[in-house]
């Protein structure tokens, strides 16, 4: 399955503990992908430096303000998805036609010779990948740090501009709002 038009929707699920992504292709068919705090854990360093790398501005912008802008660029992804419908508050979810369950054992982002970058899941068995623009990708981390933060799982998920070597200090949560209600990607 490798579609750039699918349907992505993210959701905490508090009886699960776990942030569901709702992948939805072609006839109505979707995924739902089962990220535990495990996965995000290991995911977050790499999609934090890497949307900082993707972006432009961020390379441009003198060392000491790079998070800054950064920050900002990704205040402005998600406004751009609140108004365009992308990213809604909303608790209910388009019914689905079928509907298949995953837990994620391995989730990996890579680039892609288009500039595009891939999100890779896989449950062991079955596995799907995403296309996803640097917009695209800039909504899924702030959306996994609003949801991770709303779930209390403890992390800290910064917009660091590189993954932190082991023995050094992680970088503070950045002073960014997160969104009401429960966000999703569409």
């Amino acid at each position: 399955m490798n579609d750039e038009s699918q349907q992505l929707h993210f959701r905490y699920s508090p009886e699960d503990d776990r942030i569901m992504a709702f992948i939805r292709g072609e006839g109505g068919k979707e995924h739902v992908f089962e990220l535990t705090r495990r996965v995000i854990k290991a995911l977050w360093p790499q999609l934090a430096s890497r949307v900082g790398a993707a972006s432009e501005a961020v390379k441009k912008a003198p060392t000491d303000v790079r998070k800054q802008v950064l920050e900002f660029e990704q205040e402005g992804a998600m406004q751009s998805a609140r108004q365009t419908g992308a990213v809604s508050t909303g608790q209910k979810l388009p019914a689905a036609q079928q509907r298949t369950r995953y837990l994620v054992k391995k989730i990996q982002l890579e680039d892609h010779p288009s500039g595009h970058k891939i999100l890779h899941f896989s449950d062991g068995k079955t596995s799907l990948n995403l296309p996803i623009t640097v917009e695209r990708l800039q909504v899924v981390c702030e959306l996994l740090r609003s949801l991770a933060t709303n779930a209390d799982w403890d992390l800290n998920l910064a917009y660091g501009m590189a993954p932190a070597k082991p023995g050094q200090k992680k970088p503070a949560a950045s002073g960014g709002t997160t969104p009401k209600g429960k966000p999703s990607l569409h």
